[in-house]
């Protein structure tokens, strides 16, 4: 729709009216759907239609485009040298963990590697991590009580677990910490058992909220109009609990690049939340990331840098805004 057109308002439901008579009177049967939202300026809809009902929706003067319910595919679960035990080191002011894998030890600096992770002792308490994907399975420890279920936003399924397994793997990265007692030996003589636990730690913000947002299916598709659907429950949290500086969208998803959806994330990025997006592996030129033009956001793939603000690529999303 276009940005002068409210979803509230009278103009709105009157289109919404117009196709509905236009549907009664359609060669073919088509539907309407019940997926109504509003991000910020932008409006949509989403619906089948014949081609003759199609034409006469875009030349409408409220419409701003018709374009394809896109598919949405998870991006593939990629871990090269995968971690074996690691040890983190606690203070009172800030936190390091040692023998970080590359992921974690790359992006808490511009350049070169050290074997550390270094992150500050608040490690994104208060932080509330939507991961917009198959769901998440809150009982994984590594969650530690950190986790929550959001609603699922495929239509035919309404269980909102994770029967894939991508989304609590993209949770894990985003969020992930799992505790475990240590024993630790001074040049193999002296063993010791620590009086507090000494971490395995693979997330990004080890304190963060991390909330299940299932807009992909158990084969880890889903539709454009799903995740709109789901991005709108998200800015909808947002704006209305008071949390309006502490939310981050986490999309490890793909498809065709569309400006519409860009300029989804884009009126929610003026809502106050910050995006880490996935980028795609393969760079193939038919799979553009769909979300790769947005500005202000951080890019979760690639290897290399780029400082400019609308492309920011880094291993790893980074949990602040820019």
């Amino acid at each position: 729709m276009k940005q002068n057109v409210s979803s509230r308002s009278s103009s709105f439901k009157k289109h919404l009216s117009w196709i509905r008579d236009l549907d009664r009177n359609a060669s073919a049967p088509s539907s309407l759907s019940s997926d109504v939202g509003a991000i910020g300026r932008f409006q949509w809809y989403s619906g089948s239609f014949d081609y003759d009902t199609l034409a006469k929706i875009n030349q409408s003067n409220v419409v701003e485009c018709v374009i394809e319910d896109t598919l949405f595919k998870l991006q593939e679960k990629v871990q090269q040298g995968p971690p074996s035990w690691v040890s983190t080191i606690r203070s009172a002011v800030s936190s390091y963990q040692l023998l970080s894998y590359l992921g974690l030890d790359r992006i808490d600096q511009r350049s070169g590697l050290d074997g550390l992770f270094h992150f500050p002792s608040s490690s994104g308490a208060g932080v509330n991590v939507y991961v917009i994907d198959t769901g998440i399975n809150i009982e994984h420890t590594d969650f530690v009580g950190r986790a929550s279920y959001g609603p699922s936003f495929i239509g035919n399924e309404s269980d909102p677990t994770d029967t894939n397994g991508h989304g609590t793997f993209v949770a894990g990265v985003c969020c992930g910490e799992c505790w475990k007692w240590a024993i630790l030996s001074v040049a193999h003589r002296f063993p010791f058992r620590l009086h507090q636990p000494i971490g395995t730690n693979y997330g990004v913000a080890k304190k963060a909220n991390v909330i299940s947002v299932k807009a992909l299916n158990s084969d880890g598709s889903g539709r454009l109009s799903n995740v709109l659907a789901a991005l709108s429950w998200v800015v909808e949290q947002h704006t209305t609990s008071g949390n309006t500086s502490k939310t981050v969208v986490n999309l490890s998803l793909g498809a065709e690049y569309s400006e519409v959806t860009n300029n989804a994330i884009e009126q929610a990025i003026e809502q106050g939340i910050h995006f880490t997006i996935a980028c795609n592996r393969k760079r193939r030129r038919r799979r553009v990331p769909v979300l790769a033009r947005v500005r202000f956001h951080s890019d979760d793939g690639g290897g290399h840098q780029s400082r400019r603000l609308d492309r920011i690529v880094l291993k790893h999303g980074v949990l602040r805004r820019h």
